[in-house]
């Protein structure tokens, strides 16, 4: 799936974005930085 944020092509299992770190289904927060 994309990432709302970065636009990054993320597993669609995937958790949080592996290029901008953000939540994936939570609203887009950043959680973390980086991968």
């Amino acid at each position: 799936m994309h990432c709302d944020r970065c636009g990054v092509e993320n597993p669609e299992e995937a958790v949080y974005c592996t290029g901008c770190g953000s939540t994936l289904h939570g609203g887009g927060d950043i959680v973390k930085t980086g991968p």
